[in-house]
């Protein structure tokens, strides 16, 4: 009986379009799950939304005032 690896399945193939973006992973946390955690990044983002008002509140300020 022949074993196989579980990534066996895997060597020798071209990665999928999921696997190949790199574009915002850090090198050397490629597979952490916390990049899956979707309830982290949604409170994180709730948690920064009120900024988004002020700051463009302030930009806002700057610009009228500047112009």
């Amino acid at each position: 009986m022949e074993t196989t690896l579980p990534h066996a399945s895997r060597v020798g193939r071209e990665k999928t379009p999921r696997e190949k973006n790199h574009l915002l992973v850090l090198p050397g946390t490629e597979g952490m799950s916390e990049y899956r955690d979707r309830r982290f990044h949604l409170i994180a983002a709730l948690k920064g939304s009120p900024l988004i008002i002020f700051v463009g509140l302030a930009t806002g300020c700057l610009a009228a005032l500047l112009a």
